[in-house]
């Protein structure tokens, strides 16, 4: 996904996402950590990027797994 955002539109434009899919949040917020943050492959390729849940209860899951990986 990320090659193809990437290589469609440098700098952002593109939505990603995977709730519905039911994958687990915590492997895959590590899976898009392990890209995007400093020496991932696709780390300064974006100029921003939205994680989308869906899920708005503070004890989120989901949220949970991605601010713990892209808190600081």
């Amino acid at each position: 996904m990320l090659n193809f955002a990437s290589a469609r539109n440098p700098g952002g434009g593109y939505c990603l996402g995977c709730a519905v899919f039911r994958n687990e949040p915590a492997e895959v917020a590590a899976a898009f950590a392990g890209a995007l943050l400093a020496g991932g492959r696709f780390a300064g390729w974006f100029d921003r990027i939205v994680f989308a849940v869906l899920d708005r209860r503070e004890d989120s899951p989901t949220r949970a797994a991605f601010a713990e990986v892209f808190a600081g």
